[in-house]
């Protein structure tokens, strides 16, 4: 439980710092110059670099849920696993005994081992159920990664052509 509460205070923090940077770009925008024959390339980088910012804001979202239900899916396997190995170990014991003392005894043992096979039954279904959302929880977490990476590198083209159109900008005005 706390992971999920760290990681989710973890991607608020950096959300709220990756505003105050659009907020800082957006002042320090007006003072950019950049001669009409470039642009259009800067105009571009802008745009690219907002897509990017939106991008990733929202992917950060969506791995802090997949990240909180890849530890639910661990966790649900992980307790399976234990529930299974018990009601296994349980009934292991109950089939191990030879002897009975009366025929409600024998009823009682029967019941006993029905109840632990099923219980063993059951917590293994859950376990490779456990398995098998886990799978599918790293992909989506692992989906999320590439979905932030993907728009870091946006925004990292962004800003380059917005550099380049300044830079070339600044050269055209020099020369």
């Amino acid at each position: 439980m706390h992971r999920y509460f760290l990681a989710g205070a973890i991607a608020l923090s950096s959300l709220s710092i990756a505003q105050v940077a659009a907020a800082q770009d957006s002042r320090a925008r007006s003072e950019i110059v950049v001669t009409a024959k470039y642009q259009k390339d800067w105009d571009k980088g802008n745009k690219l670099e907002a897509e990017g910012l939106a991008e990733i804001e929202s992917a950060k979202r969506d791995l802090v849920k997949h990240s909180a239900a890849l530890v639910n899916a661990q966790n649900l396997r992980n307790t399976s696993l234990e529930r299974a190995a018990n009601a296994r170990a349980q009934f292991e014991n109950l089939t191990q005994r030879q002897y009975f003392t009366d025929p409600q005894d024998a009823l009682s043992w029967a019941r006993d081992v029905e109840k632990a096979a099923a219980n063993w039954a059951k917590f293994e279904k859950r376990t490779d159920e456990g398995a098998s959302d886990l799978k599918k929880a790293q992909e989506r977490q692992e989906a999320a990664q590439s979905a932030i990476d993907k728009a870091q590198s946006k925004i990292d083209k962004g800003r380059k052509m917005k550099l380049e159109a300044e830079q070339a900008s600044r050269l055209s005005a020099g020369n």
